[in-house]
């Protein structure tokens, strides 16, 4: 019985000590630097409201007309999305169709851009890290994946 109890106060020391905090692993800035200083999450934002939207009118009209042209004459909407987020985007193994929540987004804009019954859904599965990336290089029209919003994304 005390054997028992030895073994289980020592596991339990064990499982604790990998508990400890982080602080003493800092790493110094090379040659006296000062260490990066990060945004303070609390601080208030400079650019107003960054969850605000545009008010949807049906029509997507206000939209650069070249770009809307560009979008019609090639039939398809390039729309990176994710395959393995549940209920937003995932494979369904059923099907073997991406289906959810950013996968009905994504039609929705393209319903109301051609305003007709086809299809103009072109999926492309991106990481996380490739969603801005790939919309700054113009190789997906929009990104219907998950992603925090904040000033900088909003600008």
């Amino acid at each position: 019985m005390r054997t028992r109890a030895l073994l289980a106060g020592a596991a339990a020391a064990v499982l604790l000590a990998g508990c400890g905090g982080y602080a003493d692993t800092a790493v110094p800035a090379p040659d006296g630097a000062a260490a990066p200083s990060l945004p303070d999450p609390a601080a208030p934002q400079s650019c107003g409201d960054p969850t605000r939207s545009f008010a949807p009118d049906g029509s997507v009209s206000e939209l650069r007309s070249d770009a809307m042209d560009q979008l019609r004459n090639r039939d398809r909407l390039v729309v990176g999305v994710s395959a393995d987020s549940y209920l937003l985007g995932s494979n369904n193994p059923f099907t073997g169709q991406i289906e959810g929540f950013d996968i009905d987004l994504a039609e929705a804009v393209a319903d109301a851009i051609w305003n007709d019954d086809q299809d103009h859904v072109q999926l492309r599965v991106i990481t996380a890290a490739d969603r801005i990336p790939l919309l700054e290089d113009n190789e997906v029209d929009i990104v219907a994946r998950n992603m925090t919003i904040n000033c900088e994304r909003w600008d």
